[in-house]
């Protein structure tokens, strides 16, 4: 009978040693599961951030887009206009020389 309290001492001693430990044990997974969370909420957080820059920047893409396109109308609307403006100079001297020419052989 001695040997069998002995041996119920043991197992309530075992058994208080294991819910000491279990409880240990929950508190730390309670711990890990609030880190968790609190990276969660902060990945979440930082997700929204950059997201809302990315937004952003594509509204900045799509402006300098149209700048580009209306530079790039501009541009050819003035090539235009000195391609116009080379050939008026061209005719220009054509009719220089010609009028020095018959200047020349009216003055013979």
């Amino acid at each position: 009978m001695q040997a069998k309290r002995a041996d119920n001492e043991i197992a309530r001693l075992k058994n208080s040693e294991l819910e000491h430990e279990l409880e240990i044990l929950e508190r730390y997974a309670e711990t890990l599961q609030d880190n968790i969370q609190d990276m969660l909420k902060d990945y979440h957080s930082q997700f929204d951030t950059l997201n809302s820059t990315v937004d952003s920047n594509n509204v900045e893409l799509d402006k300098l887009r149209d700048e580009i396109s209306t530079a790039q109308s501009s541009y050819n609307e003035l090539r235009v206009q000195q391609c116009g403006l080379e050939s008026e100079v061209d005719i220009l001297r054509s009719r220089h020389q010609l009028t020095l020419g018959l200047n020349e052989n009216l003055r013979l």
